[in-house]
């Protein structure tokens, strides 16, 4: 499980780095586990293997830049095969990494959503985050405007935002193509490691 998630992980990371990067935004990796330490080649448990601050520790996988360097914020990737099952537990986990950095904004790849297959796009598997802290609960901001919010333990899926929202750059006729490949690749993950499962030893 340990492999599947950093595979998981890594190949989401990846994805949405090189679909902004496509668009015309200057991606800059900035999370600890990519340019600081990294757990497996220390070979002990991830968050546990340095002493080192929080600050760094939870500082988020990417900051973005516009071409004319203008920051457009931090952001974090997440992966998860099922929303349902994991929105609790990862309001939990953003909601540390969120009272240090609080403009943040969360990219979620879901392998599965639970919809029928004529309502699923594929561009649908990616979605966007604005997470805030509200008496000691994340909450997701559904409108910008109104500042109206969900906590996001009880958010469904289709209350999220669509990465374009804060990426405009990806309405681009060929950034949407990119867009529309990575997001196939997330449905697919889901499949690739449940059919590697169901191979005999």
């Amino acid at each position: 499980m340990e492999f599947e998630n950093r595979i998981k992980g890594y190949v989401t990371e990846s994805l949405i780095e090189s679909i902004l990067t496509d668009a015309g935004y200057k991606v800059l990796r900035v999370g600890l586990e990519k340019r600081v330490l990294d757990s497996a080649l220390l070979k002990v448990e991830a968050d546990s293997y340095v002493p080192v601050p929080d600050a760094i520790r939870l500082m988020p996988d990417f900051m973005i830049l516009e071409n004319n360097n203008k920051v457009l914020g931090m952001l974090e990737v997440k992966y998860r095969g099922d929303w349902k099952s994991s929105r609790a537990s990862l309001s939990s986990r953003i909601k540390q990494q969120l009272e240090l950095y609080p403009d943040t904004k969360f990219v979620i790849c879901c392998g599965h959503l639970d919809k029928g297959k004529g309502d699923v796009r594929a561009r649908d598997h990616i979605k966007l985050i604005y997470a805030t802290v509200i008496d000691g609960c994340v909450h997701h901001i559904v409108n910008r405007v109104t500042l109206q919010s969900i906590p996001l333990a009880e958010c469904d899926w289709d209350s999220l935002h669509s990465i374009t929202t804060h990426f405009d750059k990806l309405f681009a006729t060929e950034a949407d193509q990119t867009l529309i490949a990575a997001a196939n690749i997330v449905q697919n993950m889901e499949k690739i490691f449940s059919d590697r499962k169901k191979v005999p030893a």
